[in-house]
């Protein structure tokens, strides 16, 4: 399909060089030419099939109306049905970006008076593809793998926590062996819940070995259990940390909690006791208060957006998230947010409404472009459309557009999400561009 495209547009590309012989008559043609063939050859028409009715008319306006019609003649089953294609399901999806691609091309050729042409080529090696505009689930903004990364790193608090309990436990046997050898069979029994079960494990080997080991020694032996225990805590919670410094691509974690992992490193070199005591007062909980910052302003948005929306939820939602953002000033910001099950309810909530993954809430970016905004907030994906913008990237026309609210109205260009009349209003320029291809 790339070298079709490569052929028939190379051939038409002088369409766009204009010279003081062109009208704006004919310029206007030769765009409409380019722009047709190569809509219909993405479709899967064939280059041989397009030159025989060239061939037939042998007149670029009468070729230009030709190249019209059979673009009718493909979109009309989709536009017919331009109210009821949803994103969710599959046989949908291809009707969806046919009538994404004819709006921007449409619109480059009628809205934007200018000669640059669409970038067919791009289209298809950069594989464009569907994206929502405003978000509709939470997984990017804070996945179950970054909750099970952040459990796991607690798991050295418990861990040492249990630890020091352990030595209280045995200390208050003081000198009575016999009486501390009971206290770890007790501990290390599987329905104790005073260690874990890795501890469990480590008292019963040790257990094992000391049968033969004379209460002179035995204090030694114990106190090397209890060192190798937390070395062990210790060298666990530096690995999970190390695979913090090098996230997968859609990690959340950002290059400030890299440097405070670094320098921590650094602090605690050599010295376990200040490892362990740095991690739970320190490292952990500004690691948390770092990454809270996105769910929480995702969370925020969904509540203003909720504000302003008819919701299916009928309250409820909002008035969670409301409660949930007032008690995270005196708890856990995850593990109140795991409790309550809110982004779960959140992404059930705009599960249910439907428009949300209809044509007027979706738009093309290339998949590369779209692995980057993910479902970031409306907020966020505007800023990251215009970075991209900025360094000369492709854009789409329209996606750009809709981005910046262009089609939006005056009195809803200025908030910070987009709303049921944002929806609207582009479903509206989508079906006006689109008009001439009903029929």
């Amino acid at each position: 399909m790339i070298r079709q495209l490569d052929i028939s547009l190379t051939l038409h590309q002088g369409f766009f060089n204009k010279n003081n012989k062109s009208s704006d008559i004919e310029i206007e043609i030769n765009r409409k030419i380019f722009h047709y063939l190569g809509f219909l050859i993405l479709q899967g028409y064939k280059i041989s099939e397009l030159y025989t009715e060239w061939l037939n008319v042998g007149d670029k306006e009468k070729f230009a109306i030709c190249l019209e019609d059979l673009v009718k003649k493909n979109v009309q089953p989709y536009i017919k049905r331009i109210d009821d294609l949803t994103y969710n399901k599959n046989k949908d999806r291809k009707p969806l970006q046919v009538i994404l691609l004819l709006f921007n091309l449409e619109y480059l050729m009628e809205k934007i008076k200018s000669l640059k042409p669409f970038e067919f080529n791009r289209f298809i090696l950069e594989k464009w593809n569907l994206e929502h505009i405003y978000a509709q689930n939470s997984e990017s903004v804070w996945s179950q793998k970054e909750q099970g990364n952040l459990s796991k790193l607690k798991e050295a608090i418990k861990s040492t926590e249990d630890l020091n309990k352990l030595r209280v436990d045995i200390e208050s046997e003081k000198a009575d062996i016999s009486g501390i050898k009971n206290k770890l069979k007790n501990l290390s029994q599987k329905g104790s819940k005073k260690v874990n079960n890795a501890f469990k494990e480590d008292i019963k080997s040790f257990l094992k070995d000391i049968k033969h080991v004379n209460d002179r020694e035995f204090p030694k032996q114990l106190e090397k259990l209890l060192s190798d225990m937390k070395n062990r805590v210790v060298e666990e919670t530096r690995k999970k940390l190390k695979g913090w410094k090098n996230p997968s691509k859609n990690s959340k974690t950002n290059e400030e909690i890299h440097r405070m992992i670094v320098e921590f490193f650094e602090q605690t070199k050599d010295d376990n006791e200040k490892f362990l005591k740095q991690f739970a007062s320190e490292l952990l909980p500004s690691i948390e208060e770092k990454l809270a910052k996105e769910p929480e302003e995702w969370l925020r948005e969904v509540k203003d957006h909720l504000e302003v929306e008819d919701h299916l939820d009928d309250g409820e939602l909002k008035t969670g998230i409301e409660k949930f953002l007032k008690a995270i000033k005196n708890k856990s910001f995850f593990e109140l947010l795991e409790s309550e099950g809110l982004l779960k309810k959140a992404d059930e909530a705009f599960q249910r409404d439907e428009d949300l993954h209809r044509l007027q809430n979706l738009t093309l970016l290339d998949e590369n472009s779209n692995k980057k905004i993910g479902n970031l907030i409306f907020t966020r994906k505007q800023d990251k459309i215009r970075k991209i913008d900025d360094q000369q990237k492709l854009i789409p026309i329209c996606t750009r557009e809709v981005f910046n609210k262009v089609f939006s109205a005056d009195t809803d260009k200025n908030k910070r999400f987009f709303t049921k009349k944002d929806r609207k209003a582009y479903l509206e320029a989508i079906k006006k561009c689109l008009d001439k291809y009903k029929y």
